[in-house]
């Protein structure tokens, strides 16, 4: 099986960094005379469009002894990267490490400042496969009782139930709650096949400061995500 360079060096262990640092761009260089080229006063160099960086993808199994920290959430809260869960299986019973296919979105140091903190954490990478965890459809009991969670005044940690339907995958739900409102989420459990368009399961944890927990829970509230308080 053909894997990448980079899945590669991390399932196997070894840096996945280059070996030497990355060179500055070369100066422009100038016809004629060698003169500096000038421009108008008041007029700014032309700024080249920067080219759109690919979100690096890695599969990775999370130990037992690190599922009640927040660490996919330290990602986008230490590191500033997008952290979009393709794939999650992740049993609340944590008997087993949870595996997570991942795209990590951000500027190249950031990726690589993420990718290097999950190896500080001896976090495993391995190659990608297929996550098959069991699909599970938003019955019609569960449409029925769904309603807006609302939280008692003061609450600063929450457990909650999530459904996030196959429509909202391109959207990075449970990272946007750590970046758009400061908050703290630890997955406790998680249901989401890697393979085709499938619902996504998770049992969450959040917590932080009350004004920005009521924020982040209002936003999932007004989401197409389907939410419970968990018991």
């Amino acid at each position: 099986m053909w894997y990448s360079n980079l899945e590669y060096e991390l399932a196997s262990g070894e840096p996945w960094f280059p070996a030497v640092p990355v060179g500055l761009p070369r100066l422009l260089e100038v016809s004629g005379r060698g003169e500096h080229l000038r421009y108008p006063q008041g007029r700014s160099l032309p700024q080249a469009a920067a080219a759109p960086v690919e979100p690096v993808v890695c599969q990775v199994v999370i130990p037992p002894t690190y599922q009640r920290l927040p660490i996919l959430s330290r990602l986008t809260s230490r590191f500033g990267v997008t952290v979009n869960i393709v794939g999650a299986v992740l049993s609340a019973r944590r008997k087993r490490g949870g595996e997570f296919l991942l795209a990590l979105g951000g500027k190249p140091q950031q990726q690589a400042s993420s990718l290097a903190y999950l190896k500080d954490l001896q976090v495993q990478f391995v190659p990608k496969r297929d996550i098959k965890a069991a699909p599970r459809l938003l019955s019609e009991g569960d449409s029925s009782e769904q309603k807006p969670v609302v939280l008692p005044r003061g609450c600063d940690r929450v457990r909650l139930q999530i459904h996030i339907p196959a429509h909202c995958h391109p959207q990075p739900v449970i990272s946007n709650l750590v970046k758009d409102h400061d908050v703290a989420v630890t997955i406790l459990s998680a249901s989401l096949p890697s393979q085709g368009e499938h619902d996504g399961w998770f049992e969450l944890e959040l917590w932080g400061l009350p004004t920005r927990l009521e924020a982040a829970v209002a936003t999932l509230n007004q989401s197409d995500c389907a939410l419970w308080l968990a018991q």
